[in-house]
């Protein structure tokens, strides 16, 4: 649910959702789009 909700927020708060994010992630996302 936590990953849910962080996508939920992602789309509402890009800038909020970034600093909950760990850095690794970011990447990850970053390479998945």
């Amino acid at each position: 649910k936590a990953v849910s909700d962080a996508a939920a927020q992602g789309l509402r708060f890009p800038r909020k959702t970034t600093l909950f994010i760990p850095k690794p992630r970011a990447g990850l996302v970053l390479r998945s789009f």
